[in-house]
C-alpha cells in the first residue's frame, strides 16, 4: 500500500482505495468483535479495574460497555483529553491528557507501585 500524505491511500495491487481497519460512523460493530467485547465485559467483576481511553463515549453500543461493568462494581478510569464525558459521571477516577501520555505515566506508577 502507498500511503501518500494528505491523499487517500490507494492499494498498489488494484488502484482501489484502502481503508483502516475500524468500524467507522454509521458503520455496525462486526458482529463477532461485538460479542467478544461483550464476553470480556461479562467475565468482569467487583474489584476489577476497566481502563477507557480516547473516546467521546458517545457511540453506541460501544458506550454501553463501561456502563455494564459499572453496574458489576466495576472500577472505571477514564483518560480523555477532554472533560466531561457522558461516561466522566460514572467513572471512579478521571485523568485528563492525552491518553498516549497519560497511560503510559499512569501504568508506569501502577509499576512502580506494585515492585
Amino acid at each position: 500500500m502507498v500511503w501518500i500524505p494528505k491523499k487517500q491511500p490507494r492499494c498498489e495491487s488494484c488502484g482501489g482505495r484502502a481503508r483502516p481497519d475500524v468500524t467507522l460512523f454509521t458503520e455496525a460493530l462486526p458482529e463477532e468483535e461485538w460479542e467478544r467485547a461483550v464476553s470480556f465485559i461479562e467475565r468482569l467483576e467487583e474489584g476489577d479495574v476497566m481502563i477507557v481511553a480516547g473516546t467521546s463515549s458517545v457511540v453506541y453500543p460501544a458506550a454501553s460497555l463501561p456502563e455494564y461493568a459499572k453496574a458489576d462494581g466495576v472500577t472505571i478510569i477514564e483518560f480523555n483529553l477532554e472533560f466531561p464525558t457522558p461516561l466522566s459521571s460514572i467513572a471512579d477516577i478521571t485523568v485528563g491528557g492525552r491518553a498516549a501520555e497519560t497511560l503510559p505515566q499512569f501504568v508506569a506508577g501502577v509499576m512502580e507501585k506494585r515492585n
